[in-house]
């Protein structure tokens, strides 16, 4: 129907490319003679100016990466040694029913580490009645020194909670619950553990877990009565952790109504200097 000139000579001759990439050869054989080119050869054309440039390069970064690991290792082993890493930890407590053994810990742990308490009342505590007296005691004074001066760094918020809890890690959220967990964590991270010896640990939970359990007081005092005719402590001749907890559940009751051999156990528990704050506060709270 229509005729149109040829825009294009069909008939010339194209060289078309023979793949869609060239790139220089890195294995030398020749098509024709089916002859490859020897090692040396090929060693050769590998080994060209732009090769040896980024290998340069790689082995000065390799050096530069070297020297940076060494210095960075010198200046961990220098602050290692000159500074304190601070283990700060949160505990709610019910302003109602401070949980003494903490206290009494918390003291004891002072004999080997740098410890430091403050208290503060929660937002959501706000009308509870604190008496000012029992938030003096657990917000001494640390005067001038700094918070990495410190080795143990407790934080007690009074908050309305059924038992208290303990933040031992607060970038995963990793509370412990009860004042018996709170007693086992603290006796562990004393030197040595109160679960360094196995037989003596598992007696020491014996009687945590037992007292614990244990709702009847008098039932509780007769008990360790009948422990305490046989030695000065529950576990020998020297106070445990589990001597502290019983006596934390004990020392409201009535003195006169103790048997004599239980309520000298108390004298001796309350002679200790690291039961003197949690005395303190048990009165100013009366």
């Amino acid at each position: 129907m229509y005729h149109l000139p040829p825009v294009f000579d069909h008939k010339m001759s194209i060289d078309a490319p023979k793949c869609m990439y060239a790139m220089p050869k890195i294995y030398n054989h020749d098509l024709e003679t089916g002859q490859s080119a020897s090692t040396s050869e090929l060693k050769g054309n590998l080994e060209d100016a732009t090769l040896r440039e980024l290998e340069k390069r790689q082995d000065d970064v390799l050096r530069r990466l070297e020297a940076l690991q060494a210095q960075m290792q010198s200046v961990g082993v220098a602050q290692s040694s000159g500074c304190r890493v601070t283990k700060s930890v949160v505990v709610e407590v019910s302003p109602s029913a401070i949980p003494l053994s903490l206290l009494v810990l918390v003291e004891a742990m002072k004999a080997q580490y740098k410890v430091a308490m403050l208290c503060f009342k929660h937002s959501s505590a706000q009308h509870l009645q604190v008496s000012p007296a029992v938030t003096q005691l657990l917000n001494p004074s640390v005067g001038a020194e700094l918070r990495t001066d410190f080795d143990f760094l407790f934080h007690m918020m009074l908050k309305e909670v059924d038992e208290p809890r303990f933040l031992v890690d607060g970038h995963r959220q990793c509370w412990i619950a009860g004042e018996a967990n709170v007693c086992r964590y603290l006796g562990r991270i004393m030197k040595p553990s109160y679960d360094a010896q196995l037989v003596e640990g598992t007696m020491i939970d014996h009687w945590i877990d037992w007292t614990s359990r244990t709702e009847n007081r008098a039932t509780a005092v007769k008990t360790l009565a009948d422990k305490l005719a046989k030695s000065q402590w529950l576990l020998g001749p020297r106070r445990c952790l589990a001597d502290i907890f019983l006596w934390s559940k004990l020392v409201t009751m009535e003195r006169r109504a103790m048997p004599p051999v239980v309520a000298q156990w108390m004298e001796r528990c309350e002679s200790a200097p690291e039961f003197g704050l949690a005395r303190r506060v048990l009165a100013a709270s009366a």
